[in-house]
């Protein structure tokens, strides 16, 4: 048995190996892809650079990327040094487009490879997003900060969000900041007091720097959602109580949502860059088109009143507190389809309706119907379908398997 897993753990890592070197060799303009890909030879590349620059390195790996074929590539790594795990950015691009300016920091210093157009630097470099100011100022974000509390880094996103902790002088975590775009900031402080004003029970907003990006949020202390049989209805239940008064949020009241267009263009999306990193999947991927745009092309009720939705609803966005559940992220929050929430809880666990049950529950037991279910189907299909980029982009070490296997269960979803 345990030579049998062992042949088959290795036979899943050459797919992967076999995989990211056919990405990489399609795509000649970007040539650090094929270093960024390869954990060995990314280690081999940049950890001697690293020390040339003075920067004492002892891994470089990759969590994170953001791929644009014959563009760039963008992606949060972690280097390992003596002082602990420190955020970076890897950044490539190709010959048409050329280098991106970086921001001025304190950290160490960037490294630049110009023959394989990849630089590394602190993710305080980074233009779009104010890291440093987060780090170094975010204490005065809350209303009770002290100059000296530090901010340690919990997740970073390139080009998009860095999360870190406020902690104060006792090293109790105070606020949850972030470094945001600067098209953001406002459509999530305003997301963050609509559903306040709601009564939809939300991680408190401590303060925000508009001019700098940065959004600061009280810090919640809770569990995360229960997965054993017994008490996962409970807690996914009690989520759904507290989703309810966002989906009764007052919309537009003569708006009425096409349910066949948006998932039909979410889905083309994904499908497409899902093509470019299987490309000997052609079947496959026609078969789940065809699948999702015959089960668009069904439903009974193509129309459905929007309401205000979460609009990324998983387990990492909920911590269950002794006053109950409460929301953490609302950036995606906008007005659509009923079933949104259920088919993005649903994807993120697994792809099973059934799992849906008792978040539709708490919905109804909150005074938010669900009403017709007939398209959740189609919309968990298209929730999979979006989440079957994240194993390539979070380096899953078998993501050819464990994306296919996203794309057959998106298509028994849209063929039921």
């Amino acid at each position: 048995m345990c030579a049998d897993r062992l042949l088959e753990t290795s036979a899943a890592a050459g797919t992967t190996r076999a995989a990211d070197r056919r990405l990489a060799g399609s795509d000649p303009q970007l040539p650090a892809l094929a270093v960024v890909l390869d954990p060995d030879r990314l280690g081999e590349t940049l950890l001697p650079a690293l020390a040339a620059a003075g920067v004492p390195a002892r891994a470089v790996t990759v969590d994170y990327l953001r791929y644009k074929p014959g563009t760039s590539l963008m992606a949060s790594a972690q280097l390992l040094t003596p002082d602990g795990a420190e955020p970076a950015l890897l950044r490539a691009w190709s010959s048409r487009r050329g280098p991106s300016r970086l921001r001025r920091h304190d950290r160490w210093p960037a490294v630049e490879l110009p023959g394989l157009q990849l630089v590394l630097a602190p993710a305080e470099a980074e233009r779009r997003l104010q890291v440093q100011r987060a780090r170094t100022r975010g204490w005065r974000l809350h209303p009770e900060g002290e100059p000296g509390w530090p901010t340690v880094p919990l997740r970073y996103r390139p080009g998009r969000r860095w999360v870190g902790r406020l902690d104060d002088a006792t090293g109790t975590p105070r606020a949850a900041v972030k470094a945001l775009t600067a098209d953001a900031v406002g459509p999530v402080t305003a997301a963050l007091r609509r559903a306040h004003a709601a009564g939809v029970p939300v991680s408190p907003l401590a303060g925000t720097d508009v001019r700098h990006g940065l959004v600061a949020t009280r810090w919640v202390e809770g569990r995360p959602c229960s997965w054993t049989v017994s008490a996962y209805a409970a807690d996914v239940e009690q989520l759904g109580r507290a989703l309810a008064p966002l989906h009764t949020a007052p919309v537009d009241a003569d708006a009425v949502l096409d349910r066949r267009e948006a998932p039909l263009r979410r889905a083309d999306q994904a499908l497409r860059a899902l093509t470019r990193l299987l490309p000997d999947d052609g079947a496959l991927l026609d078969r789940v088109r065809r699948a999702v745009g015959a089960a668009a092309g069904s439903l009974t009720r193509p129309t459905t009143r929007p309401v205000r939705v979460h609009g990324d609803l998983h387990a990492d966005q909920v911590l269950f507190t002794s006053g109950g559940a409460v929301l953490l992220d609302l950036d995606r929050s906008r007005p659509d389809d009923p079933l949104t929430d259920l088919a993005s809880w649903t994807a993120a666990d697994g792809g099973d309706l059934d799992r849906a049950e008792p978040l539709a529950a708490g919905l109804e037991a909150g005074g938010a119907p669900v009403g017709d279910l007939s398209a959740l189907g189609l919309l968990t299909a298209v929730a999979v379908l979006q989440r079957a980029v994240e194993p390539f982009r979070h380096r899953h070490p078998h993501w050819p398997q464990e994306t296919r296997r996203r794309l057959r269960r998106a298509l028994e979803l849209a063929a039921r």
